[in-house]
């Protein structure tokens, strides 16, 4: 990815690069890559796109069968119980996942690849929140693979 990005901005020479929020690892590798190699950009995080009930939007999610796309913005739901639980006090990383495992659970078609709370900055996993950091998962849901994340500010 960073070699295709990179001689992308050497070709094109832009200002601003607008990436996306979704895939957030990518996203910090880009952002590392730009400062590291002082490239004369601007990166420019932009919001996941969602659908109406919540789920990101993905060309993966075209692979979902009807049931599967009634359920799948669980995962957002989950999230979200994740981000409100931390907005409501709580840094310990272990409580915060293990609510977002036990939501996603209850829908026994989710196959739970990961769920993870990282430092922002280093990508580290943290016993307790106390700088930006990331709340992502990645779930299949029959044979797709589905990712999603929410930041997590103190």
């Amino acid at each position: 990815v960073c070699t295709i990005v990179s001689k992308l901005l050497h070709i094109v020479n832009p200002d601003r690069l607008y990436l996306g929020m979704k895939d957030a690892q990518q996203l910090r590798i880009i952002v590392k890559m730009v400062e590291d190699l002082f490239f004369p950009v601007q990166v420019v995080p932009a919001a996941t796109v969602r659908e109406d009930d919540g789920l990101a939007c993905s060309s993966r999610n075209n692979y979902l069968d009807t049931k599967q796309r009634e359920i799948a913005p669980v995962l957002f739901q989950a999230l979200q119980q994740g981000q409100q639980t931390f907005e409501n006090g709580e840094r310990d990383t272990t409580v915060i996942i293990g609510q977002v495992r036990s939501y996603i659970e209850k829908y026994e078609d989710f196959r739970i690849q990961y769920i993870d709370l990282l430092d922002w900055e280093t990508f580290a996993p943290r016993r307790r929140i106390e700088n930006k950091s990331i709340l992502a998962l990645a779930c299949y849901l029959g044979q797709t693979r589905l990712i999603d994340n929410v930041f997590l500010l103190p």
